[in-house]
């Protein structure tokens, strides 16, 4: 009984699948390409409007982040040996 139900329902949703698919298709092709180009090009311009304005806005309280990024400190490299070469080597 529930083979018989999974088919059917499977069965509806093949159906249902075949008969949007046109309509997704078109949708989907339908042109959005260069709005979505668009698009991105001006978040990506407001936000770095954005990070030059609150640098700004730092820069202005005395905060100075170039300084702050210079004098951070760099991660301490290995000063450990290399290894030894393979005996017989």
């Amino acid at each position: 009984m529930r083979n018989n139900a999974a088919q059917v329902l499977s069965s509806y949703a093949d159906t249902v699948i075949d008969a949007a698919r046109a309509g997704i298709v078109t949708e989907a092709l339908k042109g959005t390409f260069w709005k979505s180009v668009g698009t991105n090009i001006f978040s990506g311009a407001l936000y770095t409007l954005i990070l030059i304005a609150v640098a700004l806005i730092l820069s202005l309280a005395g905060i100075d982040l170039v300084g702050i990024i210079d004098h951070t400190p760099t991660p301490a490299t290995s000063t450990s040996p290399p290894p030894n070469p393979p005996p017989g080597g």
